[in-house]
Order: structure tokens, then C-alpha cells, then sequence
């Protein structure tokens, strides 16, 4: 009878296969766990280019990005475009006038009457050919070099308020002209690059031309090396292009090939060129002029021509990475060097001057564009012609100036600034604080202006024949009694003038007057001090001051600081109400011995962050000088008690702060700055705090272990031997035996 195989024993089912099935689901668990991990990544469409510092939030680049993704307001809707915390912008629309967003103050398109203003100003830079442009992250006008037939210059201007500053910093890229600068808004600082440096003794000279890109940021400029780069061009058009999200550069004139222009367009984003010419380009790459046209949506190129002396009058946009030739009938006329810039408060891209070679002169004129049409405009007090002017439009005062240039041949030193003319007529306010007093008692009076263009100049008669005043709110005593009628003149900006009169009586009755002294200690004989009552200083090097032929009323005062000295009071008011007052002053000597300490915040960090130095000053006498040594590389010392810094390599840095006070005395602190690798960096395994990355470290680790908890158990399974559970184990051969 033939034999049945036994079964298999239970506990032997579970053998290499059946691990085998459990393994696999095993991974495919962890795997599950593994990707779930993952942070969700949100496509690039739907971000907005943050830039160093959250500088996604600005409202410009915000609006650019909502228009080239097409999500811009319809007309007559405003988009509201609010940004979270890792810059995503959530845009939506609200029924709101147009007149109504807070540009309101801008003029319609091709109906305002502009008008120059302008002049030599002091301070202000030399004269010289000039480029310069908006600073949005730093808030004002910033001017770089430039130069005229004997000096380049590598000095650093900046505008803002009406008013010119040196801010040259220790660092500076070489002195250059003819170079090409705009703002970089997706990285947050202003971009020069390229040019002419001079050859020459001068400071900041170099032999040979520029091939470098430089940025300067919070008033510092810094060298960034790239491997790819335009070549060493001169007078080629930047400008930053805000619906493609990267800065333009275009054209220029190879210096070593004398005249020609040469037609190439490169990009820059995230400190790195790229060449991006493709397809047709304008053929007016020598000295031709480019910005961003924000009404139209698109770069916006004019001027220039493929060689010296062949100047064309052709208009170019660039948007989607392709040039389009946009050329109208009416036109400026061809010129190159022109000044080119985008008007915000007109909401127009605005072009004046340039070199003319049909007529051989530098022309005067100002054209706007706006909507693919070119307009003659005719502004009042035009600026003489010129060429290689600095142009840019300064928001933070809402206008446009222009400064220097080539004026034929004579280097400009000039500042004018664009605005539009108002439509409200000027208006011209008068007031006083009394309309009786007595003979010999001062009269307050204000003056107040409207309407026009301002700034407003004012001039003051108070009608008894004494000087006029040109103050706005002047004050003045009459001599004589009688009925007197000041008035009050107005003239703004454009010329127009208003006048308002006010009425005024003045009794012969006498007048009661008084005296206020001041008394000091603690000075040494024959030690000069003064005191300021009502305006009027008086000093003395006595210990007494007195002030005499006062009325009734309230008088503020202040005590003039004296060296090595603090004084107490040190200023406050006087009230006379029919009696004469005396105050004494105290001064007390100050210690020249102070000591001062530095702070990190933070003090340990990564690569890529910053921190804040800080120095605290106890005792001693100001005003402080502060030099800053031992820095991290990326950090430059300022005289100022607070600096911030990002340094841009790694180690244990002991900085060192100098102190100077006054009397010559000194006092040092020291900080120790610890920048350490950062954790993305290859070679340093992740933390818990790089999130995703983290989670994708510890998940391959519990992969690891569970694929070794499944080889040890394949293993075991293979070399155990399976004994059916209905069976004994057999006896073994007959005389074989374990062994006694």
C-alpha cells in the first residue's frame, strides 16, 4: 500500500514565502509613511519672487506677478493681493473707483501739464555724466561715478527730500562711467555693472574695462562674482522687468571694436547672468535707453543705433522672453544717451534730451508714452539740452529728477525735478494773535499756503515801513501807534503769486516790562556760557545773564552746552505775570572715564543669517565714535552704536569695538561671533529643525532597521527543518546510538 506523504506541520507554514509576503507589506508601509512625511510644495506660478528680507510683500512686484499670471483687475476693480508668511499671494477684486486707490494724487494719462524746476544745488555731487536710480529697498535716489573730460569718479550720492548726500562708503566698486544700473527688486538691492573705468592717478582708477557686477544694499556695496557674465560693454540699457520677474540687460558698445553696437540680451536673477538672446533684436543696441513701462505691462526700449552717428527713433517692447518692434509715425526724433524712465505719478514713461547727430546738438525735448502713443509734452522751464544725464523716478517725493549730463560739451552739475502742474489755484492765508497791542509788544503772525505748485516762498510787510520778512511765520514789534495793515505775498513754484492783508491796531498805552536772569555755579571764572530766551541767545563769562524789556507771557529756554560740563536745569519756560523771575543753572563736571561693551543678537547662527551688534557706553562725555574691527567676512564697520550684519563665511570671529569720547578717551568691548555651517549644506546631516528633511533622515533609518529584521528572520527560516505534528521522530539504525 503506498505511503501518504504527512502533512506539513502548522508551525511550519509560516516559512520563507509567507516572510516574504510579510516583508513586502512591511516596506510598503514604511514607504507610505516615508512620503506622507514630504512637505506639500507649492508650484512656482503661484508664488511671489520674496527676495533677501520678505520682500515679496512689495505692492509693485505683487500687482506684476498678479498681472503676469493673468489675474489683473478688470477696469475700474482694484485687486486686493495679501501675502502670508511663506510670500503666497492671495489675490481678489472689490468693486472700487479708480480715482479712489491710493495713487489718486496721479494725473489721467495725456492731461497733465508738467512742468521743470531746478538749478545748481549745495551739496551736491560734481559735475559729470551721471546714471542713477530708485532705491526701493533703502527709500531715495542712489548715483554712482560717472565723469567728465578729466576725472572719473567712484563716489556714492544719494537724493531724497530735495536734497543731495555723500554716502560713499569705504568700499566702492572702481571709478567708472558710462555704466549700466537699475534696481533689482527680486533680490532686493541695485545691480551696476560694466562700463568705462578711467586710467589714471585719480582714486578708484583701473586700466582697462569693466567686467564685473557689483550691488549695493543698506548703503553698503558688495562684489558678486559669477561664472557667466555680459561682456565688458559700455552704455547698454538695464532696467528690471517686472512681469517676466528678472533683471534685463540689453545692447552696449564693445569697447575694444570702437563704435558699434552690439544686439544681445542677458538676464539676471538670484545673482547669476544668463544670455537669453533668441529670436529678432533690436538692431539699436548702441546708447539706446530701456525701462519698465508699468501702465503697459512690458519693457519699453528707445534711441540709440547700431553705430555712432546713426541714431534711430525706433520703439521696441520685450515681454514673454521675445523683443517686438512697436514702432509709431510719431515719434521723438532719433536720438542716443537719452534719459528714459517710467513716471509713476503720471503713470507715463517720460524720455527728455539726448544726442541728436542730424542736427549735431544735445536736444531739450520731453515726450511721453503711454498706451503704444508717443506725445510731444511742453513743460514749462525746461532744462537746457544734454545728454548722459542721470534720470530716475524718486518715489519717495513723487517726481522725477534729473541731474548733470553732458550739456555740449560742458559737464552739468544741475538738478531739475518733473512734476505736474496743479489745478488748484494758488491761495494765500493770513493770520495774527492779537489785533490790538501796544507800542513796542510783539505781534505772532502765520502764514499759510494752498493750492499751485509747491514749494512756496513767502514775504512779509507789516506796514510801518520797517524790512520785510521773508520767514513764514514771523514775529514784530511797532514802534508807533496807529492802524497799520501787514500783508502777506505767496509765490509758488511756477510763478504765481497771492497775497492776503490783515488789519492791525497799535495804542500809544504804556507797557509794563520785566527781566528774566540767569544765575550759574560750578563753572571757573571767566568761563564762556549763553543762554537762548525766545529765540535769542545771549552769553556771558560771568556767572550772570540777564534779559531785559519783557511782557507779560511765556518764554522757553535753553543753557548751551559747555565742554566737560552738564548743566541743570538745562532748559524749560519762563511765565511772567507782572513780576520779574531769576533761575539759577548748576553745571557739574563730567567724568571723561566711560566704558563701553559689545553684544551679539544672535550670537551663535548659521551661515546666511545675521545678527545685530550692539555697544552700550556708560559715563563719560559724547559725542562717541564707534570703529568696528575684527568683523566677519560680509560686515563692514559704521560709526554708529548699532550694526547689522549678514556674514558671508564661516568660523569664531572676536569683534572688537573701538570707542572714542570727548576729551580723546578711550574704551574698548569685545563679542565673540560664532557662524556656523548651515545645515543644508552637503556633508551635515539633517535636524529636526529642516522639516521634511528630517523626517526623510529618521524614515530611511526605520527602513534600514526593519529590511535587517526581515533578513535575520529569512535567514532563520531557511536553516530550521520542518517536522510534521503527526509523527515521531524516528529511531535512529540499529547500533547507533549517542555515545555513552
Amino acid at each position: 500500500m503506498p505511503s501518504i506523504p504527512p502533512r506539513r506541520a502548522r508551525s511550519a507554514e509560516f516559512g520563507p514565502r509567507r516572510l516574504v509576503g510579510v516583508s513586502a507589506g512591511a516596506c510598503i508601509i514604511v514607504l507610505l509613511i516615508i512620503v506622507g512625511s514630504f512637505p506639500v510644495v507649492t508650484p512656482p506660478s503661484a508664488r511671489v519672487d520674496s527676495g533677501p528680507g520678505g520682500r515679496g510683500s512689495d505692492p509693485i512686484r505683487v500687482a506684476a506677478a498678479s498681472l503676469a499670471n493673468g489675474a489683473g483687475p478688470a477696469e475700474g476693480v482694484r485687486m486686493t493681493c495679501p501675502v502670508d508668511s511663506v510670500q503666497i499671494a492671495s489675490c481678489s477684486s472689490s468693486p472700487t473707483p479708480r480715482d479712489s486707490s491710493p495713487r489718486s494724487a496721479a494725473t489721467a494719462p495725456g492731461t497733465s501739464t508738467l512742468h521743470w524746476t531746478g538749478g545748481p544745488l549745495t551739496p551736491s555731487p560734481l559735475g559729470r555724466v551721471a546714471w542713477m536710480t530708485y532705491d526701493v529697498s533703502d527709500g531715495y535716489v542712489v548715483l554712482f561715478g560717472g565723469g567728465n573730460v578729466s576725472t572719473f569718479y567712484n563716489d556714492t550720492w544719494k537724493f531724497q527730500s530735495g536734497t543731495w548726500t555723500n554716502i560713499t562708503p569705504v568700499s566702492s566698486p572702481p571709478a567708472v562711467a558710462d555704466i549700466s544700473l537699475a534696481y533689482d527688486a527680486a533680490d532686493g538691492y541695485v545691480v551696476l555693472t560694466n562700463g568705462l573705468p578711467c586710467a589714471g592717478p585719480a582714486p578708484g582708477c583701473r586700466i582697462g574695462y569693466l567686467n564685473e557686477t557689483w550691488k549695493f544694499s543698506a548703503g553698503v556695496w558688495s562684489q558678486i562674482v559669477t561664472t557667466a557674465h555680459p561682456p565688458g560693454y559700455a552704455w547698454a540699457a538695464m532696467t528690471y522687468d517686472y512681469a517676466d520677474h528678472y533683471l534685463l540687460f540689453y545692447g552696449g558698445v564693445d569697447p575694444l571694436s570702437g563704435s558699434a553696437g552690439m544686439p544681445y540680451t542677458w538676464k539676471y536673477i538670484g545673482g547669476a547672468w544668463t544670455n537669453i538672446t533668441s529670436g529678432p533684436q533690436p538692431n539699436q543696441a548702441f546708447r539706446s535707453a530701456m525701462t519698465y513701462d508699468v501702465s503697459d505691462g512690458y519693457v519699453l526700449l528707445f534711441g540709440g543705433g547700431p553705430r555712432f552717428g546713426l541714431e534711430w527713433n525706433y520703439t521696441w517692447k520685450f515681454v514673454g522672453g521675445s523683443w517686438t518692434n512697436i514702432s509709431t509715425a510719431v515719434a521723438p526724433p532719433g536720438v542716443e544717451l537719452a534719459g528714459l524712465v517710467y513716471d509713476e505719478t503720471l503713470s507715463e514713461v517720460v524720455v527728455f534730451g539726448g544726442y541728436n547727430a542730424s542736427s549735431r546738438s544735445d536736444l531739450a525735448e520731453t515726450w511721453v508714452f503711454h498706451a503704444g502713443t508717443w506725445t510731444a509734452a511742453a513743460p514749462t522751464g525746461t532744462p537746457p539740452g544734454r545728454e548722459e544725464a542721470g534720470l530716475a523716478n524718486d518715489s519717495h517725493d513723487g517726481y522725477l529728477v534729473l541731474f548733470g549730463g553732458n550739456e555740449d560739451g560742458v559737464a552739468g552739475y544741475d538738478t531739475w525735478t518733473l512734476m505736474a502742474n496743479s489745478s488748484v489755484p494758488l491761495a494765500a492765508s493770513a493770520g495774527e494773535n492779537r489785533t490790538r497791542a501796544p507800542v513796542g509788544q510783539l505781534v505772532s503772525f502765520t502764514g499759510l499756503a494752498s493750492g499751485g505748485t509747491p514749494p512756496y516762498t513767502y514775504g512779509w510787510s507789516f506796514g510801518d515801513g520797517s524790512a520785510n520778512s521773508s520767514l513764514q511765520n514771523p514775529s514784530h514789534a511797532y514802534t508807533t501807534a496807529g492802524t497799520f495793515d501787514p500783508q502777506l505775498a505767496v509765490k509758488e513754484s511756477l510763478g504765481a503769486t497771492n497775497a492776503s492783508s490783515l488789519i492791525l491796531v497799535v495804542t500809544a498805552e504804556v507797557t509794563s516790562t520785566y527781566t528774566v536772569s540767569f544765575q550759574e555755579t560750578g563753572l571757573a571764572p571767566e568761563t564762556p556760557w549763553s543762554v537762548t530766551l525766545a529765540s535769542t541767545p545771549s552769553g556771558s563769562s560771568t556767572n550772570s545773564i540777564v534779559f531785559s524789556g519783557l511782557v507779560n507771557g511765556t518764554y522757553a529756554y535753553s543753557v548751551a552746552a559747555v565742554t566737560g560740563f552738564a548743566s541743570s536745569p538745562s532748559a524749560g519756560s519762563v511765565l511772567l505775570a507782572g513780576a520779574s523771575k531769576m533761575f539759577d543753572i548748576n553745571f557739574t563736571a563730567i567724568s571723561a572715564v566711560f566704558t563701553a561693551s559689545l553684544s551679539a543678537s544672535p550670537a551663535n547662527f548659521t551661515l546666511g543669517a545675521s545678527t545685530t551688534l550692539l555697544t552700550s557706553v556708560a559715563g563719560g562725555a559724547g559725542p562717541f565714535s564707534y570703529v568696528y574691527s575684527v568683523l566677519p567676512s560680509g560686515c563692514s564697520t559704521a560709526n554708529t552704536t548699532s550694526i547689522n550684519c549678514t556674514p558671508t563665511a564661516t568660523g569664531i570671529f572676536d569683534v572688537r569695538v573701538t570707542v572714542t569720547g570727548d576729551f580723546g578717551a578711550e574704551a574698548n568691548g569685545s563679542a565673540r561671533v560664532t557662524v556656523q555651517s548651515s545645515p543644508a549644506n552637503p556633508g551635515t546631516p539633517p535636524s529636526p529643525a529642516t522639516g521634511g528633511s528630517a523626517l526623510l533622515y529618521y524614515g530611511l533609518g526605520a527602513a534600514v532597521i526593519v529590511a535587517l529584521v526581515i533578513a535575520l528572520l529569512l535567514l532563520r527560516g531557511r536553516r530550521r527543518r520542518t517536522v510534521p505534528l503527526n509523527q515521531t521522530q524516528p529511531a535512529p539504525p540499529r547500533g547507533v546510538g549517542p555515545p555513552p
